[in-house]
């Protein structure tokens, strides 16, 4: 399996905590290969026999560029093993409300509008 493994360009790469997970897949058959998730149309991907988005750090500093990628990593015909939808909700990380709500302890946070960070 060829699996395209998303990253940022200023890793170079993986990142470090990357690379027991990159050595598992190794041992597996695998053929990981890192991909800067924003240097190329998401079409792109569908070379690969597989997306895993790993380590896109860079992605809050191009909120509307992860969306609309985000947007189109769910019309590949490849399988993503993290879902587009699921990572939607975790990027605005408003689902720690429903943790809180449902009791489970969580790091304390606060809740800005991204329009109050421009």
């Amino acid at each position: 399996m060829h699996l395209a493994v998303l990253t940022e360009r200023a890793l170079g790469g993986y990142a470090p905590d990357d690379l027991p997970l990159i050595a598992q897949l190794e041992r597996l058959g695998a053929r990981p290969e890192p991909i800067v998730w924003n240097e190329g149309p998401a079409a792109a991907l569908e070379r690969f026999d597989g997306v895993l988005l790993r380590s896109p750090w860079d992605w809050q500093h191009h909120r509307a560029a992860f969306r609309v990628f985000l947007d189109e990593l769910a019309t590949l015909r490849v399988p993503v093993f993290n879902p587009p939808d699921l990572l939607r909700r975790f990027a605005d990380k408003v689902y720690f409300r429903a943790l809180w709500a449902a009791g489970v302890a969580t790091v304390p946070t606060r809740f800005i509008a991204p329009s109050a960070l421009t």
